[in-house]
């Protein structure tokens, strides 16, 4: 009955073939890589980077067909590796290879510098920053996350641009603008650095004209006198004022 079911397996596994082979993977430095292999017989599968056997063929598993999936650290001897699936048919025939896949390994980018906020007006600012990680990396973008006093997010964008302009739908709230450099490959972030955070205040001087009508009496005539007082103030100290209970009393006015 052995031997019957040794010639079965080795007549079958002839036929076996790869329906998916590893795929490239980009990954950040310390994270793990996942490669997938699936073959149509269920037979072990091993693995080999750089052409040395690092994970030695399991039992058979049941089923119709195998999947092995590899785990592996990524580090920077292993940037630019080749990583191959492999199964033996039995143990008259060689070992079948799959082609291979190559791990590439990115260093986290370094953290934006320079962070600066420019109101624009009372709900909108600019947000400029510098890069230290090689500004010109295709795959280097930014993520810009925006989060109201009590940390809800209101903005979460990722962008290539060295600035942005963001709108903060309540002038009486203070927001934190957290930047990070990211490293995107298809559409997906791959590896993200340290980020630079501020809060969202200044801005340039707004002109505040307060007009206010008096009567002036004198001993012949009564005239009417309008004093009109203007202030140079930021944008920010405006909003405090006016974010006040008091302010908000004037606002409705």
């Amino acid at each position: 009955m052995f031997l019957v079911l040794l010639i079965l397996h080795i007549c079958s596994s002839g036929s076996a073939i790869f329906t998916i082979n590893p795929t490239n993977v980009t990954t950040c430095l310390g994270s793990p890589a996942v490669f997938t292999c699936v073959i149509t017989e269920p037979l072990p599968i091993g693995w080999l980077i750089n052409g040395t056997q690092i994970q030695s063929p399991p039992l058979i598993t049941p089923g119709p067909g195998s999947q092995s999936t590899l785990s592996v650290t990524a580090t920077s001897e292993l940037n630019g590796a080749p990583v191959q699936c492999y199964y033996i048919p039995s143990v008259l025939l060689p070992s079948i290879v799959s082609p291979p896949a190559y791990l590439s390994v990115q260093a986290p980018p370094s953290a934006p510098t320079n962070l600066t906020t420019t109101a624009l007006n009372a709900t909108s600012v600019l947000l400029a920053w510098e890069s230290l990680s090689g500004a010109q990396s295709p795959s280097l973008f930014y993520r810009v996350l925006v989060t109201s006093g009590n940390g809800t997010p209101v903005h979460n964008r990722t962008v290539k641009e060295l600035q942005l302009i963001l709108t903060t739908p309540d002038p009486c709230d203070q927001y934190w603008a957290h930047v990070t450099a990211v490293y995107v490959n298809l559409h997906s972030i791959v590896c993200t650095g340290n980020s630079i955070i501020k809060t969202i205040d200044g801005g340039p001087p707004a002109t505040v004209s307060i007009t206010n009508t008096r009567n002036v009496f004198s001993n012949s005539s009564r005239d009417n006198v309008t004093v009109e007082l203007i202030l140079q103030v930021s944008l920010h100290s405006l909003s405090t004022i006016l974010c006040t209970p008091y302010g908000h009393q004037l606002g409705s006015t």
